[in-house]
């Protein structure tokens, strides 16, 4: 893995080209040219003119071919030019060259060399006129790419060029990933003499095409570790210059700094690490370079850099009424601390309790920087895993201590007799001061601690109406359903749970019960008995389905921790696993 560090950087410039033109002939003798393509070009415009045939007792020899087109091209690919040479006379019948090439040389490809003419002494040819050729990957045993045929040589008897006596006769234009970017021009060239090369490279038009950005993530305390797909480098030539390297940015764009990222494994792929950072969040986008300028920039991808937190030492956790109180040391190095949590989830199957939990993940309490504990409501009738961790500015949290086992949680105890209430119970409408017997009543309250259980009781011969689960705002919403058969007259209606402190904490609301039989004031025909709701929640009066007795629905306000959507599928696994789950949301 490429490592950089932090330093001062610019932003790229624009190099200048180095200059790509030229043109070579075969005369004298024919000399083979090779060239390379220098960065900045893409394409190269070729002009390709073979040598004339030999002339006979004061004929000329034939006119040769022309060939014109442009081929694509990379930096450093290597090409060799070999002009045609004039063919030699009737006194020395020799075919002209390409370049090096002889009609002896071992080539590949179409024939290139002039033929041989004829020193007879009845009639006597000259030779064939060299074409001009162009090889790639600069040798004299590279495939040609482009060439321009050689005219025919000529007759001592008038008679004008044999067609034996001349090159191949026709001009070649490279296929493959070399092919033309635009058509030849194949036509006879109306001067005659030596064959000739003429070539103008292409500046490349467009810079590289973005990197595509994967991620940046923090690395210690003072790193970020970057993923990038590099551009495609096995596109088809194009009129895209080349990479030559990359650069980052951690500012948005307004300072770009070289890299030299590694390749880990067999993907396109790169990565490098940046060093040398101060904590905070770093815009990171990457960008390629070429010979021409750098590419557009990936898309920003935010990375923190943040120094890890300490973790909380020496935890406890002992059960109460509907909750367990939690206490913890401080680490040793609490910089960047700015408070605790503690967070509880039950040891049970989350398909058995999702419907009625009260958030979409484990319950918990915060404490503050410079408390050692703080007290979590929990649905009763359950043991639970505890762990506790450090957060620090915008979410950023610390890793969680071992988890502990709680013993199973009690729910809180009907009282025998209605209490005065710490305040008023009330429904969805308002206080009400009447009800029936078979009503549905939706009662509502506050100020109990958040995720405790609620007990609701007719009074005044003790009378169950079922459990609630408060909700992480302190608030219960629960549908209850008015007895038959209990006694006309003034009862209460009564929410017994525990407070933000755990201490006992009840809210009442004193009703007329009408429409029922006449009987003592206060009495109930059918003490103990639980009138079955929508929905249960786990509490202490045993409830473990619907409709069971003792259960009531949960619809009280709950805070959806953002970032546990994925719950359920973790459960399975455990309530631990389900417990880090929760710390990663938070």
């Amino acid at each position: 893995m490429s490592t950089v560090v932090l330093g001062a950087g610019a932003a790229q410039a624009t190099p200048t080209l180095e200059p790509f033109a030229g043109t070579v002939s075969g005369d004298p003798g024919g000399q083979d040219t090779r060239i390379t393509v220098p960065a900045g070009y893409c394409a190269i415009d070729w002009d390709l003119r073979g040598a004339q045939g030999g002339a006979s007792d004061g004929t000329p020899g034939g006119l040769a071919g022309r060939l014109q087109g442009t081929t694509w091209v990379r930096e450093g690919d290597q090409y060799l030019l070999q002009p045609g040479e004039v063919g030699g006379s009737a006194d020395q019948p020799t075919g002209g060259r390409s370049g090096s090439t002889t009609s002896e040389s071992i080539t590949f490809g179409p024939v290139t060399t002039g033929e041989p003419g004829d020193s007879g002494e009845l009639v006597r040819t000259s030779g064939g006129g060299g074409a001009s050729a162009v090889r790639h990957g600069g040798t004299a045993e590279g495939l040609v790419l482009m060439l321009a045929y050689g005219g025919d040589g000529a007759s001592s008897q008038g008679w004008g060029p044999l067609p034996e006596g001349g090159g191949r006769g026709y001009n070649v234009f490279g296929g493959g990933t070399h092919a033309a970017a635009g058509e030849a021009l194949e036509s006879e060239w109306t001067a005659g003499g030596a064959g000739s090369i003429g070539y103008e490279g292409v500046p490349c038009e467009y810079s590289p095409e973005p990197p595509v950005i994967q991620h940046a993530l923090p690395t210690g305390a003072d790193a970020i570790t970057v993923r990038f797909w590099a551009p495609n480098d096995e596109r088809e030539l194009d009129a895209r210059a080349d990479v030559t390297g990359y650069e980052i940015t951690l500012d948005g764009g307004t300072t770009w700094r070289p890299i030299t990222p590694t390749r880990t494994d067999q993907t396109p792929a790169l990565t490098v690490t940046v060093t040398g950072l101060d904590q905070g969040t770093y815009p990171v986008a990457v960008r390629a370079t070429s010979s021409i300028g750098p590419s557009a920039a990936s898309t920003v991808f935010p990375a923190r850099v943040v120094r890890p937190l300490g973790t909380p030492t020496g935890v406890t956790a002992s059960v109460g009424t509907s909750s367990i109180r939690v206490a913890f040391e401080h680490p040793a190095d609490d910089s960047g601390i700015l408070g605790y949590t503690a967070s509880a989830f039950p040891d049970a199957e989350w398909e058995d309790i999702q419907d009625t939990w009260p958030t979409a993940g484990a319950v918990w309490c915060d404490a503050q920087a410079d408390e050692n504990g703080c007290l979590i409501g929990v649905p009763a009738g359950y043991s639970y895993s505890v762990v506790v961790y450090a957060r620090g500015e915008d979410g950023y949290i610390g890793a969680d201590t071992a988890p502990i086992v709680t013993e199973v949680v009690p729910g809180p105890q009907q009282p025998a007799a209605a209490p005065a209430g710490d305040g008023p119970l009330s429904t969805e409408d308002g206080r009400i001061d009447q009800v029936t017997p078979g009503e549905e009543v939706v009662l509502t309250g506050s100020g109990f601690l958040p995720f405790s259980t609620v007990v609701l009781t007719m009074y005044s011969t003790p009378t169950p109406l079922g459990t609630a689960v408060v909700g992480a705002d302190g608030t219960f919403t629960a549908t209850v359903t008015i007895p038959s058969g209990v006694a006309a007259g003034t009862h209460a209606l009564v929410a017994s749970g525990i407070d933000d402190s755990g201490a006992p904490y009840a809210l009442r609301m004193d009703v007329t019960l009408t429409g029922a039989t006449a009987g003592p004031a206060g009495t109930s025909g059918s003490t103990g008995t639980t009138v079955p709701t929508e929905a249960s929640t786990p509490g202490s009066a045993g409830s473990t389905g619907s409709g069971e007795a003792g259960a009531l629905a949960f619809t009280g306000a709950s805070v959806v921790v953002p970032g546990v959507a994925g719950l359920v599928t973790l459960v399975a696994g455990g309530a631990l696993v389900l417990l880090g789950r929760r710390r990663a949301a938070r």
